[in-house]
């Protein structure tokens, strides 16, 4: 017996996600004002990531009793995320783009490739845009894989609905019952009225009339009449 509950899996991916969203952008805005590693705050945002997708999945399947819901879920709460990240990243990068520009031309000069390519501003905003869209498509498909997990694990912990009360498939039958017949006194003594049985009386026997017994009928042949 499934759950008849209506829930959105987008609501959920919604609020899962923004959460994780801003989570992200705080970590992102850390990162440009702490000395500490990047590469912890990528850490600790990966992990919280995943943990965000497996609880979307957990809650949606555990309202609806599908494992589709928490996938879902937990694919839009990747996709949402991300997006948010994305464009704080976005953001982030425009007032320094001219210095990034400058690194990403040194770093060509520094491999020493023979070659007068050099990034502009505006096209290492575009090349930024394209590697943050894929990032995304990319996110969202773990987020789809890691809901899939927790909706697995949340579908047992669905209510189940109350089971509608369903009428008795007995029907009596039509006409009902014969009516009885009414009293009728005997005799002019009511007292003397035998019990009504259903059947007809019988009739009494006349006297007079000689009924034999079953048995040995006619009388077998020989010495008759009887000698004397």
């Amino acid at each position: 017996m499934q759950p008849t509950r209506t829930v959105s899996a987008f609501r959920i991916g919604l609020l899962f996600g923004v959460v994780l969203g801003i989570i992200l952008v705080g970590l992102d805005v850390a990162r440009q004002f702490a000395s500490v590693v990047g590469i912890l705050f990528d850490i600790v945002g990966i992990i919280l990531a995943l943990i965000a997708y497996f609880f979307a999945g957990f809650r949606a399947s555990a309202q609806t009793g599908k494992v589709s819901t928490g996938l879902v879920a937990g694919m839009w709460t990747g996709f949402i995320s991300s997006l948010i990240n994305s464009i704080a990243i976005v953001l982030l990068a425009i007032p320094n783009l001219p210095e990034l520009t400058k690194m990403a031309n040194q770093q060509i000069v520094d491999q020493g490739t023979n070659t007068s390519f050099r990034y502009t501003d505006t096209f290492l905003l575009v090349v930024l845009i394209v590697a943050l869209v894929i990032f995304t498509l990319i996110v969202g498909a773990i987020a789809l894989g890691i809901g899939a997990i927790g909706g697995a694990v949340g579908k047992g912990r669905a209510p189940l609905p109350q089971q509608a009360y369903q009428d008795s498939l007995y029907q009596p039958p039509m006409g009902g019952y014969p009516p009885q017949q009414p009293y009728q006194p005997y005799g002019g003594y009511p007292s003397q009225q035998p019990p009504y049985t259903g059947y007809p009386p019988q009739q009494p026997q006349q006297g007079g009339e000689y009924h034999p017994q079953p048995g040995n009928y006619p009388p077998e042949s020989g010495g008759y009449p009887p000698p004397r």
